[in-house]
Formats: structure tokens, sequence, C-alpha cells
């Protein structure tokens, strides 16, 4: 799944090093993304969808900016159109609110009532888990309860798990992506860190694929 920029490039998150700006080219982050595409639930239902072959999904890092009003959408739209007019264009998108609170199902399910069958969501987890380092099962388990309406619909892409700058391979966070995966063991999961030391020892990505991330 390759999230773009409308107009700007944005990296393919399977191994590859990119670049996000906004519109006015400002606010340029470098980050490296990796993942299995070919595991978890969101994967093998858009495998499933599509008789068995790999898609390749063109979208953005949300949607909801007054800036795109113009080059993205019609002067004057309502921001309650915004997705829908987005979801017209693309086919996959990142929900990023739910670094700041966790979703619930029936925001999801009204997100979903936007756009078409085939749009498919990724959602970026909660900042408790990330950058906190959270080990509280109840706050993994509210989390993926809230994807069932998504899951359930083939629209789930993956849980997109951002870390902050400082995050590297260091024994406790190695433990800690141990323990997402088991609190989460069939769902799709990206790994984004932003240390570049992470692509300078394939041990790292032998990790992520050994865990299916």
């Amino acid at each position: 799944m390759v999230h773009t920029h409308p107009l700007a490039d944005r990296q393919a998150r399977t191994l590859t090093i990119g670049k996000e700006r906004r519109f006015d080219g400002s606010q340029t982050v470098q980050h490296l993304g990796a993942h299995n595409a070919a595991d978890g639930d969101g994967a093998r239902a858009m495998r499933s969808a599509h008789g068995g072959v790999a898609v390749i999904r063109i979208g953005t890092s949300g949607y909801s900016y007054d800036d795109w009003i113009g080059p993205v959408y019609p002067t004057g739209t309502s921001k309650r159109d915004f997705l829908s007019i987005y979801a017209q264009k693309y086919r996959t998108v990142e929900v990023n609110y739910t670094y700041y609170r966790p979703p619930s199902a029936q925001t999801l399910a009204q997100m979903m009532a936007k756009t078409p069958d085939d749009f498919v969501f990724t959602l970026k987890a909660t900042k408790e888990m990330t950058h906190d380092r959270s080990q509280d099962p109840d706050i993994y388990r509210q989390y993926s309860d809230a994807l069932a309406p998504l899951i359930d619909a083939s629209r789930f892409g993956c849980v997109l798990l951002q870390f902050p700058n400082s995050f590297k391979m260091e024994r406790a966070n190695v433990k800690h992506l141990e323990l997402m995966r088991v609190l989460w063991p069939e769902l799709a999961l990206v790994v984004v860190v932003r240390h570049r030391g992470l692509v300078e020892d394939e041990r790292n990505f032998d990790f992520l694929r050994a865990h299916k991330l």
C-alpha cells in the first residue's frame, strides 16, 4: 500500500525511505517504514477481494486540511464532505486522529459510510502505545475492538506504529514490539521509525519479518 501526498511524493511503506510534505512544501520529514504486506487481517481481506493478487493503493496521510480547499476540494466545501470527495480520487487513507485518542467503532462506521466499498483505512496507533510504551492490555484490546466494523467489511488496512525520532532497536524497544505483536497477534502492523540506524543492520529487518511487522 502506498500513501502519497496529492502534490508531493510519499514513500511506499515497505522498507523504503521517503519524505512527506504539505502543499506549501513545509515540514519535510524523512521516515522509514517496514512491513510484511502478506500478513494480517487487512492484507488477507485485500488479497481475497482481488483474487489473491497484491494490491497497491494510493492515498494520503490524513485528508482534513483547510489548505486543500482549492487544490483538492472545491471552494466552499464543508469539512463534513471532505472524506466523501477525497474517496472519489483515492482508495485509501491514513487516519491520524487515532494518535491522539483511540478510535471508536461508531466513528469508523460513519467514515466507512462515506467511502466506496473498496476503500481501505490505515490507522495510527495511539501515542500511549508508541511514545509512552504502554503495556496495558486493555488499551490494546479497546483499540482493536473498535476496528470491528472495518475488519468485518474488509475495509481495514493496517495499524501504523509511528515511533519517535529517538526510537532505536534497543532491548527495551524490541521487547515492546514483541509485546505489541503478542497483544495484537492477527492485526496487520506497520512499523515506522525515524532513526536511520534501523537500515544499517539487516538483523533489524530480520526481526521485523520474524514478527510479521
